[in-house]
């Protein structure tokens, strides 16, 4: 077992479940690599993000600090579950886009079906609000897929 292994922080391995039951992708990086490198890479929605993964009350190392500075890419860390969830969500959720003048009546309620199936299969929580026969706002929540984890709202509203 390598010795960066007994190191791992207590919050770690559930944090990797949790991304996993979003459908996200993890590699944990391996510190004799190169010393301050992060815990883990998530791919998760075409996005990749470095998380260090540390206890309730941990602080980031001297290598870590060094890493983090030099590094000209995104580097956060993460304490727990909910912190992760909001990683995820300032990197991957995007502002919505208001669909009257943007489709039709019939790919709007095309795009309200998919997003809805998608739903079925646990990608999350999706709300469509009609009005007058047509979508009014579509509400977005990445997190109601994992049990017990915060509502992270992501909403779109028609003037």
């Amino acid at each position: 077992m390598p010795a960066y292994a007994a190191r791992r922080d207590k919050p770690e391995s559930e944090i990797v479940q949790a991304a996993r039951q979003i459908g996200a992708s993890i590699s944990r990086l391996d510190a004799n690599y190169q010393s301050g490198v992060p815990d883990l890479l998530i791919g998760f929605r075409a996005v990749n993000v470095l998380v260090e993964v540390k206890g309730p009350a941990g602080k980031l190392l001297d290598s870590q600090v060094a890493f983090r500075e030099q590094w000209r890419g995104q580097y956060d860390v993460a304490h727990n579950v909910d912190e992760l969830i909001a990683i995820l969500d300032r990197y991957t959720l995007r502002p919505a886009t208001p669909l009257d003048g943007l489709l039709s009546r019939d790919q709007q309620q095309a795009l309200a079906t998919a997003l809805r199936q998608a739903t079925d299969r646990g990608f999350g929580e999706v709300t469509v609000e009609v009005k007058n026969g047509r979508p009014r706002f579509v509400r977005l929540s990445v997190s109601d897929a994992l049990p017990g984890a915060p509502n992270r709202d992501q909403e779109a509203s028609s003037p």
